[in-house]
């Protein structure tokens, strides 16, 4: 939505590409976070936490 400069003329049709596209649009913000944590090595220390428990 940052992204979007254009104003909205209709919200019905809006919202309704806004629903339909947000399963992509979710697995595609999951596979990036996890991407960034695994080359972060923040599951490696996650992974160390565990097993001091």
């Amino acid at each position: 939505m940052h992204q979007n400069t254009t104003k909205i003329r209709n919200i019905k049709k809006y919202l309704l590409a806004v629903l339909f596209n947000a399963p992509n649009t979710i697995d595609s913000y999951y596979t990036a976070l996890v991407a960034h944590d695994m080359a972060s090595g923040v599951f490696l220390s996650q992974d160390r936490e565990d097993d001091t428990l």
